[in-house]
């Protein structure tokens, strides 16, 4: 049972990778603003942002089912858009805010039903197996997403991303045995509000240092495709490189269980912190694509290793009936950075380069690294 959902799983997230591929690419198509191209990137945060904790906790109230078929459903709907209304920026602000919302609520979703169908001592790999699935999902979506805009344009990419959006709400909309969770007074006692959840130092210290983590899958994604149209790469030569970044995630999620077994959990993120911020660091100077690809294969190789440990982590420490609500503010802090990172800095890109966004990402890392160690 929990294949089947990593399946659906990742049909779902080839429409999100190809997503965060084309948005920024389709913006400049549009020949954007700095400040505009901004705003296209951090709009997809901005939903998730405000609703995050509260989406999560409707997996934790009513189940799993619906909240999957509407965030799959919705996330067609998005992406369909720029097919039927082309050349349209405000069309593509319309896209990315509604395709955030689905995307934060189908993701989540899936998260807590993983954890929940997993017995404790086997959560980690489950969430590896997860992770595993995405990572082939974004190993491939990159690829063909630009083959399909440099050969069919961006409005019919936009339709097949919609396509691959809608077919897991369709299968759930059969009836499949899932899971249901038990709900008592105590437990929406405990849910009344969210701020108890950081009098945890342990949880605290997980959703920080889990929300950097994302922030920097997230800047790398967005802005890799902008900067590699800086440095005059096609679209097809940015869809493989980030399917080499891919391919890292794919790789190291198959030597988890050794990383575990060698480092504990802790040191091992701050390792990883530290090897995503220096990377960070030098993308700005990879003009080659080459090189641009060999750097990008290693920041694949520390991010993919730390997502799946932070997940499960996360989970492991949340308190009972509220792992959907811990989840959702675990992408929730990450959706905060997201939104305001480009904002803060789109309209300097064009003053001061890339070393902008990039490096503020690298000191986040850095700087979280340097604050778990030892801990």
């Amino acid at each position: 049972m929990i294949l089947f959902y990593i399946g659906l799983v990742m049909i779902f997230q080839l429409s999100v990778r190809g997503s965060t591929m084309i948005a920024p690419l389709y913006a400049i198509h549009l020949d954007v603003t700095p400040l505009e191209l901004g705003l296209v990137i951090a709009s997809v945060a901005l939903c998730p942002m405000i609703f995050g904790i509260y989406l999560g906790r409707i997996s934790d109230r009513i189940g799993f089912r619906l909240p999957l078929v509407a965030g799959s459903f919705s996330g067609g709907v998005a992406l369909i858009l720029p097919f039927l209304f082309r050349d349209n920026l405000f069309v593509l602000y319309l896209t990315q805010l509604i395709f955030g919302l689905s995307q934060m609520l189908t993701l989540v979703t899936m998260q807590n039903l993983i954890g929940t169908l997993s017995k404790e001592e086997s959560r980690s790999n489950n969430f590896s197996f997860l992770s595993l699935g995405i990572s082939i999902s974004n190993l491939l979506s990159p690829f063909f997403t630009g083959l399909s805009i440099d050969y069919f344009h961006y409005r019919f990419t936009y339709l097949f991303l919609s396509v691959a959006a809608v077919i897991p709400g369709l299968v759930l909309l059969f009836p499949i045995r899932t899971v249901k969770q038990e709900w008592t007074k105590e437990n929406v006692s405990i849910s009344s509000g969210f701020f108890d959840l950081f009098r945890s130092p342990q949880l605290r210290n997980i959703l920080i240092t889990s929300g950097i983590i994302l922030t920097g899958i997230g800047i790398y994604e967005f802005y890799l495709p902008v900067f590699g149209s800086h440095i005059g790469l096609t679209a097809s030569m940015i869809g493989f490189i980030l399917s080499v970044h891919a391919s890292a995630y794919f790789f190291v999620r198959l030597l988890m269980p050794f990383f575990v077994k060698v480092f504990k959990e802790n040191r091992l993120l701050m390792y990883c912190l530290w090897v995503t911020g220096i990377i960070f660091l030098l993308i700005p100077y990879a003009q080659n694509p080459v090189l641009l690809a060999a750097i990008s294969f290693v920041l694949g190789l520390s991010l993919g290793c730390c997502q799946p440990l932070s997940i499960a982590m996360a989970y492991n420490h949340s308190p009972s009936g509220r792992t959907g609500e811990v989840l959702g503010l675990r992408m929730t802090i990450n959706k905060i950075v997201q939104f305001l990172i480009p904002i803060a800095f789109g309209s300097m890109v064009s003053a001061l380069g890339f070393f902008t966004i990039f490096w503020s990402s690298a000191i986040l890392c850095l700087m979280s690294g340097w604050l778990i160690r030892g801990k």
